[in-house]
């Protein structure tokens, strides 16, 4: 059984679906809240870290697109990139199954 595969296999599988949720679902009031953080771009916000307006800045090309899905893109990458690092760290302390 390849699980490096597998593991791709189910990150695209979930990508796709979280895609097409975040297309079909209209912004909740958290959403909205972090989408007022990308407006003027802080160094510091009160309550939460900067990175959330910057990654929001990122993925709307600068608000240029600014719409429910590209607001989502960045935690959707990042949602993909963790599961991949979760599968490599896993694969490295016992094994592919372990990181699968």
């Amino acid at each position: 059984m390849n699980h490096r595969r597998n593991t791709l296999l189910l990150i695209l599988a979930a990508t796709i679906i979280r895609l097409l949720v975040a297309f079909t679902t209209e912004l909740g009031n958290d959403e909205v809240y972090y989408r007022l953080y990308a407006d003027p771009p802080q160094g510091n916000y009160f309550d939460h870290p900067p990175m959330v307006g910057w990654l929001i800045r990122l993925t709307t090309l600068n608000l240029w697109i600014d719409n429910g899905l590209t607001i989502r893109l960045g935690a959707i990458i990042c949602g993909a990139l963790a599961t991949w690092l979760m599968y490599v760290c896993g694969k490295r302390l016992s094994g592919a199954y372990t990181g699968f």
